[in-house]
């Protein structure tokens, strides 16, 4: 966990400097209340964004330096969250990058890093049988790693499937594994877009994945009764 969150404390330095706070002050004051009132309630200073995007540096004689750091460090983390918060909602990449100023590379980086410290969290739950609240945050891991919304989480399981692939096969009709696994190569070069010269053995593939992951779920549940039966 330490190295995870060594790497989330530079990437947080790495979006300080190339924080666009005049996008962000924009980004802010157009978020709904609800989400606004998130930010206030996270730490994340109005009086603040307001003196960086005149161009101070938003430091205020009035409050010591490591207050004035927190606010800093509260304002940035609030700016990732609501980047992926985007990502998540399957915003297109660069969509994002363009919107926060934050290279490609750099949103990757910040996914990877979230989901991995998402799952910590989630293992450290377990652990103190905190169920509801590892349940709560499961499906996080998955939708960091992955940039998807949660109904298609089940889809991005399958191996050559990820979240372009997994959207066009849910708004085609193909809602589940078993569904793709049922499916033509045909059907699945249809709906898919992009698929290249090498489609149908890329629309076979996914298909065969579909129904390895089938079987590999089959097993799971078949030794989970096992258990309970003992």
């Amino acid at each position: 966990m330490i190295g995870v969150s060594i790497l989330l404390d530079s990437l947080l330095v790495l979006i300080y400097y190339a924080l666009n706070i005049f996008g962000y002050f924009k980004i802010f004051t157009q978020l709904c209340e609800t989400k606004q009132d998130i930010g206030e309630k996270a730490g994340v200073s109005w009086s603040y964004l307001q003196r960086r995007s005149g161009g101070g540096t938003g430091k205020t004689k009035s409050k010591s330096e490591q207050e004035n750091q927190r606010i800093e460090r509260t304002t940035t983390r609030f700016y990732m969250a609501l980047a992926l918060s985007d990502l998540i909602h399957e915003s297109p990449v660069w969509d994002v990058s363009n919107k926060y100023n934050l290279p490609r590379g750099d949103l990757e980086q910040l996914m990877v890093s979230s989901s991995s410290f998402a799952f910590m969290i989630v293992s450290f739950c377990k652990k103190l049988e905190w169920s509801s609240l590892a349940c709560l945050l499961s499906d996080y891991v998955k939708r960091l790693g992955f940039g998807v919304r949660e109904d298609i989480l089940h889809l991005v399981e399958i191996k050559g499937v990820g979240a372009t692939r997994a959207r066009a096969l849910y708004n085609a009709g193909f809602r589940t594994v078993r569904a793709i696994s049922q499916a033509r190569p045909e059907d699945i070069l249809r709906c898919v877009p992009k698929m290249g010269r090498i489609g149908e053995k890329a629309a076979r593939g996914i298909i065969a994945s579909a129904k390895k992951l089938l079987e590999t779920k089959a097993a799971e549940l078949r030794k989970e009764a096992e258990e309970l039966l003992k």
